[in-house]
């Protein structure tokens, strides 16, 4: 979803814009403002709203376990949340093939009895909690070069209108009438998407 789409969809929830219509240029310009500045109180509120960005990795031939975040094995920004993951085969390398995998938790991990497997194509990955960087442990242990691809939540600072593509977290999106609005926008609608939903600030550091 872009800047544009969201304000678009929320032109026609709060009727400025009848079904198919879409805001003249001098109204997208002036409701991109209200979205960021709507961003940018809850960003210093310390509160947080999230989009969905994609990583990709190589994994190491026989290595199990990699790191994530700033100076890790995957050396990006540690995330607040892995949404997916998947396995990129690469036996065709003009047509990569994406498997998706399960990210398990502690108990689904423990429930592996023999974690020293290898096998061309990983199944299963446990993501661990720790901090500074994250621990991300791909079973079966990949034989061959394969890759990975994770959906991570990024935190999000701007809109633009026709540039930058977010795909909201389904946690993004709640009833800013009565949840988590910014005090100067209550009682004024804020900008709200469709189907009578906005986004909401998360709590910055929820899982």
């Amino acid at each position: 979803m872009t800047g544009n789409e969201l304000i678009a969809s929320s032109l026609r929830l709060i009727g400025a814009l009848a079904s198919g219509e879409t805001p003249s240029g001098a109204e997208g310009v002036d409701a991109l403002v209200i979205l960021n500045q709507m961003i940018d109180e809850w960003n210093a509120e310390r509160l947080s709203i999230f989009a969905i960005t994609t990583h990709e990795f190589t994994l190491t031939v026989n290595q199990q376990t990699y790191t994530m975040g700033t100076g890790g094995d995957f050396d990006v920004v540690r995330p607040a949340r892995i949404e997916r993951a998947s396995i990129i085969q690469l036996s065709n390398p003009s047509q990569p093939l994406e498997l998706d995998i399960e990210i398990l938790n502690e108990q689904g991990w423990q429930a592996i009895p023999v974690k020293e497997i290898t096998s061309t194509l990983p199944q299963v990955v446990y993501i661990d909690d720790a901090f500074p960087n994250r621990n991300l442990s791909y079973w079966q242990i990949p034989s061959v070069a394969v890759r990975t691809k994770l959906y991570a939540w990024t935190p999000l600072a701007v809109f633009t209108l026709a540039g930058d593509r977010a795909s909201m977290t389904s946690d993004t999106f709640a009833q800013v009438y009565h949840h988590g609005e910014p005090p100067y926008y209550r009682g004024r609608g804020g900008l709200c998407a469709g189907g009578g939903l906005s986004i909401m600030p998360r709590p910055k550091g929820h899982p």
